[in-house]
């Protein structure tokens, strides 16, 4: 699994203009691997995830996939009962603390049976 966090660490190294050296790149993609390993991620769903977040926690990715949330349906911005479109995606907002992720899902399940969502 720690190939993902590395083929994506050395992508990122390449615009950097002061690169760092390959094994601490190699170690922070063990660790990363280590903590998604901890949620029971396989290398396809961490692949799934950071392709459509990527900088979200495995802790948040956790909590939205057991909350029955994919990915995608992560990255939707909700439209409220009044029309309003949340600026933040539902990944940021549980992220962030503003709701929980089976509140989210929730929030998201009523807007697919009154609203349309926008991504």
């Amino acid at each position: 699994m720690a190939k993902v966090f590395l083929y994506r660490a050395e992508a990122q190294e390449q615009q950097q203009l002061r690169r760092r050296p390959r094994h601490v790149l190699v170690q922070r993609a063990e660790a990363q691997a280590r903590e998604w390993a901890k949620y029971w991620f396989v290398p396809q769903e961490v692949e799934e995830w950071l392709d459509v977040h990527p900088g979200i926690s495995a802790r948040v990715a956790a909590a939205l996939r057991g909350a029955g949330l994919t990915p995608d349906e992560a990255a939707i911005r909700i439209t409220t009962p009044r029309g309003f479109t949340h600026r933040l995606s539902i990944a940021i907002r549980v992220s962030s603390g503003e709701m929980t992720a089976s509140e989210a899902a929730e929030e998201l399940r009523a807007s697919e049976t009154g609203q349309r969502r926008t991504t």
